[in-house]
């Protein structure tokens, strides 16, 4: 199979702001975009062969033992081995009609091919089960946050819950319980958590109550309390996606609110990235700014990790399209993901896009093993899925385009 790989490589002072003109590869007009100043080459497309036959078909890891979407995923080690753990998300009961789970997955990668049921996730709340809830690890721990917590979904709707879940927990797979940590301030859900110096966990954006928020909420996991840090330079956003390296982070896309006059707000996509720099002596302020985009559409539910190996946040599939707890747009037509990889270079300011064997969507993770990106189910174009898929990256020892 024949993979194509666009490369965008930007070359920037980041001294102080300014405005530029950035013209799109496919589009003829210029689209104002608020960055810093900025030069960038598109350079020709080129051609990556040679990905195994395993990623041409499916993967060689056993599927979840049930479908499910919208669910948190890490990489573990239980003590025997690195494992795969899927926790909660949105699922079709045996009668067909969609509920949320409750129920925690893992696999070791030792060799077995049998999932294991771990404990579920404590609740405070009267429903015990959450989908779009977010996680990420610090020491061999998962740290759960959010999630919409309405167990039966009678009305499938593009309107997220407003009911948000405030309490907080920590997962050690060794000892398979959970702690539970300092309520969040104000609670968000489908939002993304970004661990720095193996101590803090940015949270950035989401959803809260009657829309999205810009807040940038800071765990710090020696002291089990929260505070508050420089805020998205925007509206705030839901189900996006992004990463950290070093002291910086990146987050793109999710869907934002947009009111409109004497009508009701819409929720639409937003296509946008923004870079924040942490103070590598003040933690709670953080350099925001405008990043170039890489896609010509913005994403719902992109997949994303951080590789501090080689410096490259990937991002993988999403939906460049609303859509209900169905997988429908409005239209009721079922929303086709997307298989593109974007990944950016914090070392070069560059954007690499690559194309996926496989096409995903409504992921809150993706997961990095032995040179793998990996997801664990979500929904591919047939709808919810239990697959394990590999998203084949580039080696380390391919040289960076010049």
């Amino acid at each position: 199979m024949i993979l194509k790989k666009r490369s965008i490589v930007i070359n920037q002072s980041i001294s102080r702001p300014t405005k530029c003109w950035f013209k799109s590869e496919k589009k003829s007009s210029n689209i104002m975009k608020s960055l810093q100043f900025f030069m960038f080459t598109l350079l020709s497309s080129w051609s990556v062969s040679g990905l195994s036959s395993s990623l041409e078909k499916s993967t060689l890891i056993p599927s979840m033992p049930h479908p499910v979407a919208a669910n948190a995923a890490v990489l573990l080690n239980t003590g025997n081995g690195k494992a795969l753990f899927s926790f909660m998300g949105i699922k079709y009961d045996i009668d067909k009609k969609l509920s949320v789970s409750d129920s925690v997955w893992a696999l070791n990668l030792n060799g077995s091919s049998n999932w294991q049921r771990h404990s579920s996730v404590p609740s405070k709340q009267d429903q015990k089960g959450r989908f779009a809830t977010t996680a990420t690890t610090i020491d061999n721990k998962a740290y759960l946050l959010g999630g919409y917590s309405t167990n039966r979904i009678l009305l499938p709707s593009l309107t997220p819950n407003r009911i948000n879940v405030s309490d907080f927990y920590s997962y050690d797979p060794i000892e398979n319980s959970y702690q539970q940590l300092a309520d969040m301030p104000v609670p968000v859900d489908d939002t993304v958590m970004l661990p720095y110096k193996n101590r803090y966990i940015y949270v950035v954006s989401g959803w809260h109550k009657e829309g999205a928020i810009n807040l940038v909420q800071v765990f710090d996991t020696y002291k089990n309390e929260w505070f508050q840090a420089s805020p998205l330079l925007n509206n705030g956003v839901f189900g996006h996606a992004g990463g950290i390296i070093d002291n910086r982070l990146l987050v793109c896309d999710g869907m934002q609110q947009t009111a409109q006059l004497a009508e009701a707000s819409i929720l639409k996509i937003e296509q946008g990235c923004w870079i924040g720099d942490i103070d590598v002596l003040d933690p709670t302020l953080i350099r925001w700014y405008k990043w170039v985009h890489p896609g010509e559409k913005g994403r719902f539910r992109m997949a994303a990790a951080s590789d501090p190996e080689t410096g490259k946040i990937w991002f993988v599939g999403g939906s460049e399209e609303i859509y209900d707890l169905e997988g429908l747009a409005v239209d009721k037509k079922q929303v086709q993901p997307s298989s593109e990889i974007w990944a950016y270079d914090a070392t070069a300011n560059s954007w690499q896009i690559f194309e996926s064997p496989h096409a995903s969507m409504d992921h809150k993770n993706l997961l990095l093993d032995d040179g793998k990106l990996l997801t664990i189910g979500g929904r591919d174009e047939t709808g919810i899925t239990g697959k394990i898929l590999i998203h084949k990256r580039l080696s380390y020892k391919e040289p960076s385009p010049h």
